[in-house]
C-alpha cells in the first residue's frame, strides 16, 4: 500500500465557476465507477470565511481561495487524466497539454494551515488600505468618488476624503457604504 501512497502527487483541477462543491462531491463515485478508488483526503477544496459586513451586522461566510479550483491527489496515469478531463463542467487540469503540473504537497498544507487559520480569526472579506480610491454607493453622497485617509476594522468604518464644492472634505463611512474603484 506504501507504494501506491507514494505514486500519488497533487494536481489543480479547474472545473466551471459555482460548480466546485457539487463537482468534488461527486467525484469519487464517478472515479469509482471508472475503476479509481479515490479517499476523501485525496481531494481538497479550499475554502476559508470571511467576514462580510452589510448594513451594520457582521456575518460569517465561506469563500473559495481559488474561485473554479480544487486539488486531487493521485497517481496521474494517462487514462486518469484523459477520464477528468472529459468529464462535464472540467476546464482541464493545470500544466502543459499531456503532462500536468504537480502541486508539492508543502504548498496544500501552507493552504490548509491558512484555512485552519481564517476559521480562528475570519478575516473581513473586503480589505480597505490608505490611499485606496473608492465610490460612495450609499446615502447622500452616492457615486461621489473619495479616498481613503483611515481604516478601522474593529467598527467597519472608513474616513474618506471627497471633493465637493472644489473643497477635499472628510467623510466618516461604513464599510458597506463604498466599493473600491
Amino acid at each position: 500500500m506504501a507504494s501506491v501512497q507514494s505514486k500519488k502527487k497533487w494536481y489543480a483541477l479547474q472545473v466551471q465557476t459555482g460548480f466546485e462543491k457539487q463537482f468534488i462531491k461527486n467525484l469519487p463515485k464517478i472515479l469509482k465507477e471508472k475503476g479509481y478508488e479515490i479517499n476523501e483526503d485525496d481531494l481538497f477544496l479550499p475554502v476559508e470565511e470571511v467576514i462580510d459586513i452589510r448594513k451594520g451586522k457582521r456575518t460569517v461566510r465561506e469563500r473559495f481561495l481559488y474561485q473554479s479550483y480544487l486539488f486531487i491527489r493521485a497517481d496521474m496515469t494517462d487514462n486518469l487524466q484523459k477520464i477528468l478531463i472529459r468529464m462535464p463542467r472540467v476546464i482541464g487540469i493545470i500544466g502543459k497539454p499531456y503532462k500536468p503540473s504537480m502541486i508539492d504537497e508543502k504548498e496544500i498544507e501552507s493552504i490548509k494551515n491558512r484555512i485552519e487559520k481564517s476559521k480562528d480569526t475570519p478575516r473581513l472579506s473586503v480589505i480597505y488600505k490608505i490611499d485606496d480610491r473608492v465610490r460612495i454607493k450609499d446615502g447622500a453622497f452616492s457615486d461621489f468618488s473619495g479616498i481613503v485617509e483611515s481604516v478601522d476594522d474593529a467598527k467597519a468604518r472608513l474616513k474618506i476624503m471627497v471633493t465637493i464644492f472644489g473643497r477635499s472634505t472628510p467623510l466618516e463611512l461604513d464599510y458597506d457604504q463604498v466599493e473600491k474603484i
